[in-house]
């Protein structure tokens, strides 16, 4: 992802030319591509660990810092970015919400925690 990150910067007007004909529409679009370059690896970072986390039966946890990223930084970041910047603070937004969610997984797995949690057993005999 990142090496996306880094098709993403250099070349946002060429792909986002890839779907759209307009060229003020690929104008308004370079500089929030740009900006979602940035959040790749943190990107990349959140969803593998997120993943690890809830395979070893840390959901909590990983809901906690889903839904604190996103009530906490992303929505009220982007309330008070999108007034000044429009479209861009939405982006800016998105960006730093990507980044602190990217941060919180990395520091739970960093921590161990997950590894001593102990999941309920299923028993499918029950559901029948």
């Amino acid at each position: 992802m990142s090496a996306m990150g880094v098709l993403f910067f250099f070349f946002a007007g060429p792909i986002i030319d890839i779907f759209i004909d307009d060229p003020e529409v690929v104008q308004l679009g370079i500089w929030p591509l740009r900006l979602v370059a940035f959040s790749q690896p943190a990107l990349a970072t959140m969803m593998v660990l997120a993943g690890g986390l809830r395979g070893a039966g840390d959901t909590r946890a990983t809901l906690v810092i889903t839904a604190g990223g996103l009530w906490l930084v992303r929505l009220p970041l982007a309330m008070l970015l999108t007034a000044p910047l429009g479209l861009l603070g939405a982006w800016i937004a998105m960006g730093v919400d990507l980044q602190c969610r990217g941060l919180g997984m990395w520091l739970r797995f960093r921590s161990g925690k997950w590894a001593k949690i102990r999941a309920l057993p299923l028993h499918f005999s029950k559901l029948k």
